[in-house]
């Protein structure tokens, strides 16, 4: 089987269906995928280090994350890409791998899609994020998304899209052969930000060859209440209205 040309990116291996499989060649390559390079630079990355050396449970997923998984084949379905099957790996920081959702190709050449499903609660942020970038969205789902999106163009050089599906009633909508309301639906391109790229082609294979690789522990890194607090600053700081109740209780 031959990996689709994409981008500048190194093809690994074929993404295993099963998930056992999924588990045991992830944990033999013991790299640091796309989703999350956020952990390292913004998030848990002493619970990553010590998950990654094997010295706590990996985190094996969750509800939200089955229901992410159920809304994927739709949400492609809707923005026209096609699933790659595949694991690629950064040209120069083998370290750095993801496994994107989907491809789509457009006059302009690839774009990767990343199919995103999440709770009707966050569709403030994300709406705030269209508008207002990921400064508005830090400690919220769309900022995760964010950083991925700049790791994923990092690894493959090609453009990236969130396409987004918001909502329980959409997700029911889609698994029971309908068409979700176009209001629950979302299309966003993420645009490079090469000084960012630059930080997680730097810090990424830092931080792994010295606490994964390593012996060495990180310091436990900000919470999401922190980012969200940061995130509120700069809203008003900006004269940005949130609506989000998470970020309104900090």
């Amino acid at each position: 089987m031959t990996a689709p040309a994409t981008g500048h990116a190194v093809p690994l291996y074929a993404e295993p269906t099963d998930e056992t499989e999924w588990k045991r060649r992830r944990t033999e390559v013991n790299t640091c995928g796309a989703s999350e390079v956020y952990r390292i630079l913004h998030g848990d990355r002493l619970v990553f280090a010590l998950e990654r050396r094997g010295e706590a449970p990996a985190f094996t997923g969750n509800t939200l994350t089955a229901r992410g998984n159920d809304a994927e084949p739709h949400i492609l379905r809707w923005a026209g890409a096609t699933k790659p099957g595949w694991v690629y790996r950064h040209p120069t920081i083998p370290c750095l791998t993801a496994t994107p959702d989907g491809v789509r190709t457009t006059g302009a050449g690839t774009v990767l899609v990343e199919a995103k499903w999440t709770e009707s609660w966050q569709l403030d942020s994300v709406r705030r994020f269209i508008d207002h970038g990921p400064m508005a969205v830090m400690g919220s789902m769309p900022f995760r998304w964010w950083v991925q999106a700049q790791a994923q163009t990092a690894i493959f050089g090609v453009g990236v899209e969130l396409a987004v599906m918001v909502g329980s009633a959409a997700l029911a909508d889609a698994l029971g052969g309908r068409e979700p309301e176009a209001s629950s639906m979302f299309r966003i391109p993420v645009a490079p930000d090469p000084a960012y790229i630059a930080a997680i082609e730097r810090q990424i294979p830092a931080f792994m060859e010295r606490f994964v690789y390593g012996t060495e522990l990180p310091a436990p890194g900000p919470t999401d209440e922190d980012l969200r607090a940061a995130a509120k600053r700069w809203c008003l700081l900006n004269g940005v209205i949130v609506e989000d109740p998470a970020m309104n209780d900090t």
